[in-house]
């Protein structure tokens, strides 16, 4: 089963009684509710949760379950490294120097 499309966003309604209820949602879908009394600590689990799914945006979940955003945030460091090397040897005339 595919799960629901981004962007998800976290709404949270005072209910009449006092109570909070934090939702996770969609655009199509409700996709979790939870009435709470203590709510700061949940809404940082929600808006996590939430920032996470709209990051991931686009990754398959399987890459997601064997570390491929891990393994993306080690090339790109690595990728910088070089650029960084590179940028370095650049001389003044636009040529690259073979130091």
């Amino acid at each position: 089963m595919k799960h629901t499309e981004e962007p998800w966003f976290v709404e949270e309604v005072t209910k009449p009684n006092g109570d909070v209820a934090i939702g996770i949602a969609s655009e199509q879908f409700d996709i979790v509710c939870v009435t709470l009394r203590k709510v700061i600590r949940k809404m940082e689990d929600a808006e996590r949760i939430v920032t996470c799914v709209n990051a991931c945006a686009g990754i398959d979940d399987e890459n997601l379950r064997t570390g491929y955003v891990k393994e993306l945030e080690k090339e790109n460091e690595r990728l910088k490294e070089i650029v960084h090397n590179l940028d370095h040897r650049l001389i003044t005339n636009g040529e690259w120097s073979k130091v």
